[in-house]
């Protein structure tokens, strides 16, 4: 899209300045927080709910059960969050919901 920075509303003149130098040299600037939110977002709420249960180690049958939809639903909530986080297993599913602040360390 050819995007090299991205900047709040709130951000000062400085750092406006900063970005389009940093810009010009070729970096591309987007805020750590921005990323993680980001990662936040493009899950939906019932994604969400299903990522949880599988940390947990729940089987696919539990989370159907737990959250009231069919098991097939639950195959394809988990798919689409594999695909979204960009890895190839359950596993890593629970592993970079962790690592991106989706999960809870407790």
């Amino acid at each position: 899209m050819g995007v090299h920075a991205y900047l709040s509303k709130q951000s000062t003149y400085p750092q406006i300045i900063g970005a389009i130098r940093q810009s010009m040299m070729g970096h591309v600037l987007v805020a750590e927080k921005v990323i993680r939110q980001n990662k936040q977002d493009q899950l939906t709420p019932t994604e969400r709910e299903v990522l949880v249960l599988m940390a947990k180690e729940n089987t696919n049958q539990e989370i159907a059960d737990v959250l009231a939809i069919s098991k097939r639903t639950v195959e394809y909530h988990i798919a689409s969050i594999i695909q979204k986080l960009g890895v190839k297993t359950r596993v890593g599913a629970v592993a970079k919901g962790y690592e991106n602040g989706l999960l809870s360390g407790g």
